[in-house]
């Protein structure tokens, strides 16, 4: 753990530099492993937020009307919902987890397959 007592100015200066890159790399690391963690809640609660807000749409009693009748003016109003929102596709689900209707942006194409 402790080294010897550097003889001259050379060992002295790779003694320190060793020291001093070492404790950088730990440095380094530490952060990048904070500010990551910090990102990622933030996003992770911003992404939340957005799905929070687009769900709120639908507890209007004009949309529970539309998404009952399950018709062509339904699906055209959640296109539109989509278009104004930064989602890249949009599921209604009844209760019981059947897919009532959906409706996917321009950009979505190979996210829809995979999905």
């Amino acid at each position: 753990m402790f080294a010897a007592i550097p003889n001259n100015s050379r060992e002295l200066h790779r003694y320190l530099l060793t020291r001093f890159f070492v404790s950088g790399i730990l440095i380094s690391v530490l952060v990048g492993t904070l500010v990551f963690y910090l990102e990622n809640w933030r996003v992770e609660k911003m992404a939340f937020e957005q799905a929070a807000a687009s769900a709120r749409h639908f507890d209007s009693p004009e949309m529970r009307k539309l998404v009952a009748a399950d018709s062509q003016m339904s699906q055209l109003e959640l296109a539109k919902l989509l278009e104004n929102s930064s989602f890249a596709g949009i599921r209604i689900f009844d209760s019981s987890g059947k897919s009532l209707m959906e409706a996917w942006g321009m950009e979505a194409g190979s996210l829809r397959s995979t999905v």
